[in-house]
């Protein structure tokens, strides 16, 4: 994550954290810590796509 977003969501989660909204804060943290992991996923994604094949895969897919 790019050190002004990871500011950001730092102070986001001492916000939430001190007026005690609990839920938010725990959005707020886990979406940092998954970040990378997101950045990693669009990046294989859009690598994909630019060698002609585009290819989704989503793990824990539900089937209907």
């Amino acid at each position: 994550m790019e050190n002004d977003a990871a500011m950001e969501y730092n102070r986001l989660f001492t916000i939430a954290e001190r007026k005690g909204w609990a839920h938010e804060a725990f959005a707020c943290n886990s979406l940092v810590i998954a970040w990378p992991d997101v950045q990693a996923k669009a990046a294989e994604s859009q690598a994909v796509a630019s060698s002609g094949g585009v290819q989704m895969t989503f793990d824990n897919a539900i089937d209907n």
